[in-house]
């Protein structure tokens, strides 16, 4: 299966800080293998996700990998017991990743009815953003979710990540599985 994941610099784990095979001569990388077999949600696994979850892991560099079946949806991911790298979404980049932060301020201003602008202004706008291009994205989904919340309750949540996550698909030209 075809999904997604955002890496740090150099393709290593966010939060394992386990370094993944880049792909070479046209091919994948080396199958990443999960250390145990259990694949419980956080316990072990090797994680991705697809276009939908892509609001919820934003990192650095984003890529898309090959998961080996089988593979479970466990709430925002994709867990299986290995994957590889296939290839680097290079459009998603500091340019990308500023637009995005720029769209989803937009959007806030026109929801906000509860003062959330003001926290999308301290850590999204102007050189406090731009300062950290990737990590102030993703703050800036939560804002936003937050934001939603408070506007419209749980729909309004599920459609502000619906909104986000046609955003990246569409900038970034990505296709589902």
């Amino acid at each position: 299966m075809l999904a997604y994941k955002f890496l740090r610099p150099g393709a290593v784990g966010p939060f394992s800080a386990t370094p993944w095979p880049a792909p070479a001569d046209g091919g994948p990388g080396a199958w990443v293998r999960a250390t145990a077999g259990d694949r419980a949600l956080c316990a072990a696994g090797v994680h991705a996700c697809d276009v939908d979850d892509l609001p919820f892991w934003m990192g650095e560099e984003l890529w898309r990998v090959e998961l080996e079946d089988p593979v479970e949806r466990r709430r925002s991911k994709l867990v299986a017991p290995a994957g590889r790298l296939v290839a680097r979404v290079g459009a998603w980049d500091e340019a990308a990743a500023l637009a995005f932060m720029d769209a989803t301020v937009d959007h806030i201003r026109e929801t906000d009815t509860g003062g959330y602008m003001t926290e999308a202004e301290i850590f999204c706008v102007g050189d406090a953003g731009r300062s950290d291009p990737f990590g102030n994205a993703a703050l800036s989904t939560m804002i936003a979710v937050e934001a939603a919340e408070r506007a419209g309750g749980l729909d309004a949540v599920r459609a502000e990540r619906r909104r986000q996550a046609a955003w990246l698909a569409e900038r970034l030209r990505l296709t589902s599985g």
